[in-house]
């Protein structure tokens, strides 16, 4: 048998036992990654076939294949606890009464994809709802007075074809502290709800999708970076409130030009940014995709 024709036959081979597995639900992305710790084995049975001048007997074909093919069945056992597909759910809710005397707080996120809020918080200095495959872990921490956040999916979280699960995280911070945000996430349906939130920066970092972020009323001075790929951004600022754009990509297509303002150097100013009471600073990087700024009439 010829070599290529067997590693051919056998990658195909592991490809069929990897989705069977994948549809019984022993497949997680810690197991994708041993199978690829394995791949130096491919190099071995090319280096044996020299043997054979280029050349591999049947009977030992047979013989690594049943081997190998055991092997991924065996790995994908080994761990079932991990491997087992699960919809999962968390809440986090951090209480006035926890930490009483806060002053200002960090959120920092890390969201594989699916769909994601993040809003206002009228009781609580945090509150977050994480539903889908493996919910999320979380750690919180408070010194001097400042309230850190540490969310994300778990390394082990599982997924299949088969399933359809979704994430879905439902956010809401405490309009009484100033807030650093940190957004990392993949394939995202975002809607950041920013409106009354005192910030200071806020850092996305998006794979693509869709994202509204609406803002206003967040305090004298915010820095907003943005780094999407495929993405569609909608931003949403009241007309009260200064802004300034810097906006790169090649192929990123926006509406600035429509709106009120001066443009130098792909740099957007609107008209009353010296003199508007709040100022936002937006610097944006884009891949490919759509970013549109829609301004609104503020009310009191």
């Amino acid at each position: 048998m010829a070599i290529s024709t067997f590693i051919m036959g056998l990658i195909l081979i592991l490809v069929g036992t990897w989705l069977f597995l994948n549809n019984l639900g022993y497949i997680s992305l810690g197991f994708i990654r041993q199978i690829f710790n394995f791949w130096p084995i491919l190099l071995i049975i090319i280096g044996m076939s020299f043997f054979w001048r280029g050349r591999i007997p049947r009977w030992l074909a047979f013989a690594l294949i049943i081997v190998l093919t055991g092997g991924v069945i065996a790995l994908a056992f080994v761990t079932p606890q991990q491997n087992q597909i699960m919809n999962g759910e968390t809440y986090l809710k951090v209480d006035r009464s926890d930490y009483a005397e806060l002053s200002s707080g960090e959120l920092d996120v890390k969201f594989g994809g699916g769909k994601l809020y993040l809003g206002p918080s009228p009781n609580s200095w945090f509150e977050g709802d994480f539903r889908g495959p493996g919910g999320a872990v979380s750690s919180v921490n408070e010194q001097n007075k400042k309230l850190t956040l540490h969310l994300r999916q778990p390394d082990n979280f599982t997924w299949g074809i088969r399933r359809g699960a979704m994430n879905n995280w439902n956010m809401k911070l405490s309009h009484e502290l100033l807030w650093d945000i940190s957004l990392e996430a993949g394939a995202v349906e975002g809607d950041l709800q920013l409106h009354g939130i005192p910030l200071q920066d806020v850092e996305v970092k998006l794979g693509a999708g869709d994202l509204t972020m609406k803002f206003g009323e967040n305090g004298e001075q915010v820095s907003v970076l943005i780094k999407a790929g495929a993405s569609n951004l909608k931003v949403q600022v009241p007309d009260n409130t200064g802004i300034r754009i810097e906006i790169k990509g090649a192929l990123a297509s926006t509406n600035l030009k429509d709106i009120d303002g001066l443009i130098i150097n792909d740099t957007y100013v609107s008209p009353d940014y010296d003199t508007a009471p709040s100022r936002i600073d937006f610097k944006v990087e884009m891949g490919v995709g759509n970013f549109n700024l829609e301004r609104f009439p503020f009310t009191i």
